[in-house]
């Protein structure tokens, strides 16, 4: 990218004339169209407004409301860009008994949505109010609960509504799975166990699957990924107090096995699911959500 720089003469206005004969001559020119209209200075300034990069001026990510007082710089350029998202909701949660021969289920909680605001408008405003909704809260569980919805988050009332909360649920069928919700940036995908071999499967990652068609990326920041759902996770009961070779923490009697669910980090991102045996499952905690201004 070429840094553009304004030409600083020691000798303003000099100029080097050339005659045929080869002859020079110096003179000082200046315009003399008296003009009606002196137009605009072509120069760096004129070059920065036509190609500027809008840069962050203001990040709320912390939920709570707030008024944000809008610089006396930013009220001369009279638009902004604004990147709103809301908050991520909480992972679901189950707990299987361990005298049960089958297994818990529980999904991760889904991203926030997101909107953008594209040369907003702020002609005549000096506050602008603010809300960054909260992340959905951890559940516990002895049983199965579904995770709690993320907080709707919004900039000059343009709402960016918060993400559904995971799922569970006790299955004791062959290869069972639960989908996650598919509200909000991504979803949680689906938690599943492979009934015959005792063994787990996470289909999603802890930051969710990148290769979810529906991720948001800010478009302000186009290298930056939002909007990743919680992992989706299932564990096996066998139910006769047998430990198995390598999953001794899937062996239900008198183990209580347990994975409790990550708390999601960054803006607006679901919490993991949460499974247990024979004890207390609790997931995730959802992040809050976020709102970036460009100018």
């Amino acid at each position: 990218m070429i840094d553009v720089k304004d030409r600083v003469p020691t000798k303003p206005g000099r100029m080097k004339l050339t005659r045929e004969d080869g002859s020079v001559e110096y003179v000082i020119m200046e315009r003399a169209d008296e003009p009606v209209e002196g137009g605009t200075p072509i120069n760096k300034a004129l070059f920065d407004e036509v190609v500027r990069k809008k840069k962050l001026i203001a990040e709320f990510n912390i939920a709570g409301i707030y008024n944000w007082e809008i610089p006396n710089e930013i009220k001369n350029i009279g638009v902004i860009d604004v990147f709103i998202m809301g908050a991520g909701g909480s992972g679901g949660a189950c707990n299987i008994n361990t005298s049960v021969n089958g297994g818990a289920l529980a999904t991760g909680g889904t991203s926030g949505y997101i909107r953008s605001l594209k040369d907003y408008d702020i002609t005549g405003k000096n506050t602008i109010q603010i809300v960054i909704g909260a992340g959905g809260e951890s559940i516990s569980t002895t049983s199965k609960k579904e995770g709690q919805t993320g907080g709707s988050s919004s900039f000059d009332g343009n709402v960016a509504y918060g993400g559904a909360g995971g799922s569970g649920k006790t299955a004791s069928t062959s290869s069972p799975s639960l989908t996650g919700a598919t509200m909000g940036g991504s979803s949680s995908g689906t938690a599943e166990f492979d009934y015959d071999n005792y063994t787990s499967i996470i289909e999603d990652s802890e930051y969710g699957n990148p290769n979810q068609p529906n991720i948001a990326y800010n478009p302000n920041s186009l290298n930056e990924l939002y909007g990743s759902a919680g992992s989706s996770v299932g564990i096996y009961s066998r139910g006769d107090g047998v430990p198995i070779e390598g999953k001794t923490y899937e062996t239900a009697s008198g183990s209580g096995g347990k994975t409790n669910g990550a708390s999601a980090t960054g803006y607006g991102n679901g919490g993991a699911g949460g499974v247990s045996i024979g004890g207390t499952a609790t997931s995730g905690n959802g992040s809050d959500g976020v709102v970036l201004i460009y100018a």
